[in-house]
């Protein structure tokens, strides 16, 4: 059921970070499609292509950091409110900025349950009793700022809304600039990579990315590197497409792919929302923060030591070495990959 039914446009507040505005679009498009709503979009300027061609958002308004700073940020509000008359707020956000736009709204306003307290008691007392407070998903826990029931995990699926011609690109790109014989054999199993995190104890350790990349390689299998960072893996290979894609690029070229490995990170969610399965890798992190992949054929490999999790963010420095991620081996996560490719790629 629909918290406010009076509303049927809403402008949607997430200003960062990747992972998060992407979580928000299964939620647009469940809540679109059900109850006949509209939403404007205000994000920052780097992360609104992700929104591009969605349904349900009408307009995407974003802002440089620039227009975040204090006063800069006071005046958005007053254009904001000029523009939105009439609008509810839906605050998917949570932050200083957010909450002062929410006191002067005209309009009603909601914002999802964020679960602060009760994530930082899980950490530090790891109780079942707060595990299961935690259940829910992001996506769930968004969808809950503006309906009362609660959606399955698949209704609410990230996704990103390609244009044939972004396709027609990637495929394009792979057998012209790769010689990746993607179009003439339709068994080509590519597998894209994504070994950069925002915290580096959230980071597989390089030399475990690189003998992935061996074994694949003594497999036959095509991969890709993809991502943004200031050292790319393996900056001289061709292969490693680091900071040489925009980001509606990168997404073309991920949806054409068989497999998405990746460290605990915004682009994680960019495999979910173009139907690739997805293998994450968490140490620091956990589940319960519910920033997981969530399509029917990701998985989260987690070896859940006694110390994990140990960060909300996973930006704590360790004194256990990153033993989390040091002992999910190369060896381990190939085999899983294996098991998960079409036959073509066993």
């Amino acid at each position: 059921m629909l918290i406010a039914r009076s509303n049927q446009n809403w402008l949607v507040v997430r200003l960062s970070a990747l992972g998060d505005v992407v979580s928000t679009t299964g939620v647009l498009a469940y809540l679109g499609q059900k109850y006949s709503l509209n939403f404007y979009f205000l994000t920052k300027k780097h992360f609104a292509p992700v929104l591009e061609n969605h349904p349900y958002i009408k307009k995407v308004i974003s802002l440089t950091d620039q227009d975040l700073h204090f006063w800069a940020w006071l005046k958005q509000i007053n254009k904001l409110k000029k523009e939105c008359q009439h609008f509810g707020l839906l605050d998917l956000h949570q932050n200083l900025r957010s909450k002062i736009l929410k006191l002067v709204w005209r309009g009603p306003v909601s914002s999802y349950p964020k679960f602060s307290l009760t994530r930082r008691a899980y950490l530090l007392s790891k109780s079942s009793l707060l595990q299961k407070r935690l259940k829910l998903n992001i996506p769930q826990r968004y969808a809950l700022a503006l309906c009362t029931d609660r959606p399955d995990i698949s209704e609410l699926r990230p996704r990103v809304y390609l244009t044939d011609e972004e396709k027609l690109w990637a495929q394009r790109f792979l057998t012209s600039n790769l010689n990746i014989p993607y179009q003439a054999n339709t068994n080509t199993q590519i597998i894209c990579l994504h070994p950069y995190a925002t915290h580096p104890a959230k980071s597989w350790p390089e030399k475990y990315w690189l003998k992935l990349i061996e074994m694949m390689d003594n497999h036959s299998l095509y991969w890709l590197v993809l991502g943004r960072n200031k050292k790319p893996l393996l900056p001289d290979h061709p292969q490693d497409l680091t900071n040489k894609t925009s980001l509606r690029q990168t997404i073309a070229i991920l949806a054409l792919s068989q497999h998405l490995i990746t460290n605990d990170s915004g682009p994680m969610h960019l495999g979910t929302a173009v139907n690739v399965p997805v293998l994450a890798l968490f140490g620091p992190t956990s589940k319960e923060w519910g920033f997981y992949p969530s399509g029917e054929k990701d998985m989260v490999v987690h070896l859940q030591l006694p110390c994990s999790p140990c960060s909300l963010h996973g930006q704590d420095k360790c004194k256990n070495n990153y033993r989390c991620m040091r002992d999910i081996t190369p060896e381990m996560v190939f085999k899983l990959l294996l098991k998960r490719l079409t036959p073509a790629g066993g």
